[in-house]
């Protein structure tokens, strides 16, 4: 498990960046369940690997593939 470097609330706030530019949606937009949020950040999970995981699991449009 890695260390993780940011809080919660900043943790968050990186996913939500992440979503928008990935998708055009944020966090709320696509689900806004605070459990898997918190699950991935207590085991260690970086923001992109939580989103792109998301993104593949739920066949979401990323809106940065050309």
């Amino acid at each position: 498990m890695a260390k993780q470097t940011l809080n919660l609330d900043d943790w968050k706030k990186e996913v939500d960046r992440l979503f928008t530019e990935r998708t055009g949606c944020d966090w709320a937009d696509l689900c806004g369940d605070e459990k898997p949020i918190k699950a991935a950040h207590l085991v260690g999970e970086t923001p992109r690997k939580f989103v792109t995981e998301y993104i593949d699991k739920k066949g979401l449009w990323d809106i940065n593939l050309k």
